[in-house]
């Protein structure tokens, strides 16, 4: 069967100009052997149509717009849909999309447009939130079949922050399937570098060594198999020539930060710094945004949600592990070019992509992202409200959660756990000692051996004795670990063995 074309305006142009049919396949759960198959036999029709595929992870916006509407699409030449079938329908449908076409039933060209968006903030007035959703949303999960990973997430939170039996059962249920599907290869990159990060947070939260042996395990074959080092960045396939994409890259540092606090002689936070310095450096355009991923020819792919949202976590997290102030800034930059660009104003938080001059089809209608991009971004406003005193993060995050927490939809368990964060607060933790000076590294790491999700870590200067005895930071010597509340401390660790006394005196 002939090659699928890229779903590209020069693709619809062409099939415009030829007078031909566009047929697009979005078939999501699809091998391509049964994609090969369902077509057997039609190769003679299918010929006659410019043939187009989306990929889920090279085009996720486009993706999401148009595997909700069927497998199989017959398109007009601006990108609309005319029909749509599935796999199982294509033998019928379409020698009748080919004989509609040739009979000119086909409509033309749209000339209408959805509204162009201004990506401007409007005020938000008074959210309201119903505060017992997340422990609504994380019981309603015990009972579900299967599971995405924002709730496998949630549940463990729930395990840990509230002592909830249940979904400790069904976290580690959850926990070991996940195990199972990475050690079979069922996960594409983008779901196998979650599923890493939750192997670890789960060893941080319930401790249990089965874990950690196959979240190191799942490390190792990560970077064997995906990193580049020539590219600093990780591979969407173990091919050599395999796309790299910014948003599996991010949540590939998530997962190695993990990592490396418990493996501190493996080469996992190396790695992690380096994709960041790739993210940071390489996939990032001041004016474009996040680069989701630079095509061969040049062309580029940016303005995904996703992108930035995964990133601004991966940047306050290397902030959290180093104290180094660019992470932070970093983050706080992609967080502000966000509210300029995807912040929905009338109903509160973010789109998914940023609409272009050139866009097609569906991509003229602006959406709200996935939940579980929502839930990241959300979760990076409340961490820079604490990390750069901002309350204008905290008062649009209030209206977002207003918005998003209503959701049904397992996939939005991210933002339960985050509005469970906004509710019950920070930890406060306060750090004495200069980054990268002598036993500040071993302090850190023992502090994010614990699973603690709301911790926001402040860095402070010992030389900055104003603020060391405004606070009462008292300490014969540094570095030293507080953990405060209402800014008192109430427990303080110079080593290593002394942190986990600080964590419960806090809990």
């Amino acid at each position: 069967m002939r090659a699928w074309k890229e779903f590209e305006a020069s693709e619809l142009k062409a099939a415009a100009e030829r007078g031909a049919p566009v047929l697009l396949v979005v078939s999501e759960g699809r091998s391509p052997d049964e994609i090969q198959k369902a077509f057997a036999g039609l190769e003679d029709v299918v010929a006659r149509f410019i043939t187009i595929s989306i990929d889920k992870a090279d085009r996720p916006d486009l993706f999401v717009r148009y595997a909700e509407r069927g497998e199989i699409l017959l398109l007009s030449h601006d990108g609309g849909i005319v029909e749509s079938a599935s796999l199982d329908e294509i033998s019928k449908k379409l020698p009748e999309w080919l004989s509609s076409f040739s009979s000119k039933k086909i409509p033309p060209v749209s000339e209408t447009r959805s509204p162009s968006w201004t990506g401007a903030v409007g005020g938000p007035g008074k959210p309201t939130l119903s505060p017992d959703r997340p422990r609504e949303g994380a019981r309603s999960l015990l009972s579900a079949a299967r599971l995405p990973p924002a709730a496998v997430e949630l549940l463990i939170h729930a395990a840990v922050e509230w002592g909830d039996a249940p979904a400790r059962a069904r976290a580690e249920t959850e926990l070991a399937l996940l195990t199972e599907r990475i050690s079979k290869n069922e996960l594409g990159l983008y779901e196998k570098v979650w599923a890493i990060r939750l192997l670890w947070e789960g060893f941080a939260a319930f401790g249990a060594d089965s874990l950690r042996r196959a979240a190191a395990e799942a490390s190792e074959t990560l970077l064997t198999n995906h990193f580049d080092s020539a590219r600093h960045a990780f591979r969407h396939a173990a091919d050599a020539g395999s796309p790299v994409y910014a948003d599996e890259n991010a949540l590939a540092v998530l997962a190695l930060q993990r990592a490396a606090v418990f493996e501190p002689s493996a080469r996992y936070g190396q790695t992690a710094d380096e994709v960041l310095a790739f993210l940071q450096n390489t996939a990032y355009d001041p004016m474009l945004g996040m680069i989701h991923r630079r095509r061969d020819d040049g062309a580029l792919v940016y303005g995904l949600l996703g992108d930035a949202a995964w990133t601004i976590l991966a940047c306050t997290e290397a902030f959290a592990l180093t104290g180094h102030k660019p992470h932070r800034e970093f983050a706080d930059n992609l967080a502000r070019f966000l509210f300029q660009e995807l912040w929905d104003r009338d109903g509160g938080g973010f789109l998914d992509r940023v609409p272009q001059k050139a866009d097609l089809g569906l991509l003229r209608e602006p959406r709200l992202a996935r939940p579980e991009e929502n839930a990241a971004a959300l979760e990076g406003l409340w961490r820079l409200h604490h990390l750069k005193g901002n309350m204008n993060y905290r008062r649009w995050l209030e209206w977002a959660l207003a918005r998003l927490s209503a959701s049904q939809d397992p996939a939005a368990s991210g933002i339960l756990r985050v509005q469970d964060m906004l509710q019950r607060g920070r930890l406060d933790l306060e750090l004495i000692g200069r980054p990268g000076g002598e036993g500040v590294d071993a302090l850190i790491a023992a502090l994010h051996r614990h699973y603690a999700p709301r911790r926001i870590l402040s860095f402070v200067d010992p030389d900055d004795q104003d603020y060391i005895m405004a606070h009462r930071l008292e300490t014969p010597g540094y570095p030293r670990l507080f953990g405060c509340v209402d800014l008192k401390p109430v427990a303080s660790a110079g080593s290593p063995a002394e942190v986990a006394a600080v964590m419960k005196a806090l809990s």
